[in-house]
């Protein structure tokens, strides 16, 4: 039989001690990013505005530039705040007043957009229809559209051709609808035309009915 084999009496084996770094890391640190240059697309639509010749300003940004300008003036003029713009934000208690300089170029931007107003046929258009076409809510602009209805001043025909290419849906329907009930046969056909255009379901179930006043 084969002798009997001895206990092993080594000791056990120990793991490994942890390696120790020898040099310092420097901790990661991501480089600061770089400053973001303005470009002309994102400056302010204000000052792109009141940088850019009025012929190649569309109709609603040729209006509100002269409310600016309007605005400012009248600023200068009086020395008290007025809200301005589209947005109809009241210019700070602390807004400085205009040097000779900066209001005869401001007087000077008002009539170069003036005579492109007139130009483009909104020279009888009115400030408060101005003012509530470039309302920021689309229920104010739906509002005007019901003023323009018994308006007698200013060109509501005008501003209602100018509302019937509006962002919403609810002013387009408003401003067709009124349209396709105006006694001027050529502002119905207009209105049917873009009543029939108009991929908006509320909008174009306009044009049937305005249709039937054309035959």
């Amino acid at each position: 039989s084969p002798p009997p084999q001895s206990a092993d009496t080594s000791p056990p084996s120990q793991p490994a001690p942890p390696k120790v770094a020898t040099k310092w890391l420097r901790p990661h640190r991501e480089a600061p990013a770089a400053p973001v240059v303005p470009t002309p697309q994102s400056a302010p639509a204000e000052l792109r505005l009141a940088t850019t010749p009025p012929p190649s300003l569309s109709d609603r940004e040729l209006l509100s530039e002269a409310l600016r300008a309007e605005s400012l003036l009248s600023i200068s003029a009086e020395g008290e705040p007025r809200a301005m713009g589209p947005s109809r934000v009241p210019t700070p208690l602390n807004h400085p007043a205009m040097d000779q300089e900066a209001e005869a170029a401001t007087r000077a931007r008002l009539d170069e957009v003036r005579v492109e107003l007139v130009a483009r046929g909104y020279g009888a258009v009115t400030r408060r229809q101005v003012e509530g076409l470039l309302a920021p809510g689309a229920q104010a602009r739906v509002a005007l559209v019901e003023e323009l209805l018994t308006d007698r001043k200013g060109d509501p025909a005008r501003v209602l051709l100018l509302m019937a290419g509006d962002e919403s849906p609810a002013v387009r329907a408003a401003a067709i609808a009124a349209l396709g009930g105006s006694t001027s046969r050529e502002l119905v056909a207009k209105a049917l035309e873009l009543a029939t255009a108009d991929r908006d379901l509320r909008v174009g179930r306009l044009a049937e009915p305005i249709r039937e006043r054309l035959r």
